[in-house]
């Protein structure tokens, strides 16, 4: 597989992120908690991916508490958690 150098700490993280919270069910950021089990992950996948909310009536933030509305408080959130830092560690 071909490599870039410039993105050796984007590597790192992802072999981490596979080690720790697929092969685990731990968390990068939250070492405490069980955040990537199948039902979690299932769980916020049936709630974001196969459940969305369509049109300009709500902001992002009240469809995304609506589609989250009965799940695990912080499951959601942390899962855009990683989004955003996972984008961060992206060279632009």
């Amino acid at each position: 597989m071909a490599r870039r150098s410039n993105n050796e700490i984007l590597y790192k993280v992802f072999q981490d992120f596979i080690n720790l919270c697929l092969l685990k069910d731990q968390s990068l950021l939250w070492p405490d908690k069980e955040l990537w089990t199948r039902k979690n992950v299932a769980d916020v996948k049936n709630r974001m991916v196969d459940s969305p909310i369509f049109g300009h009536d709500l902001s992002f933030e009240k469809k995304l508490q609506k589609q989250m509305d009965g799940g695990h408080p912080s499951y959601g959130l942390s899962f855009l958690i990683y989004i955003t830092f996972t984008f961060c560690l992206l060279p632009i």
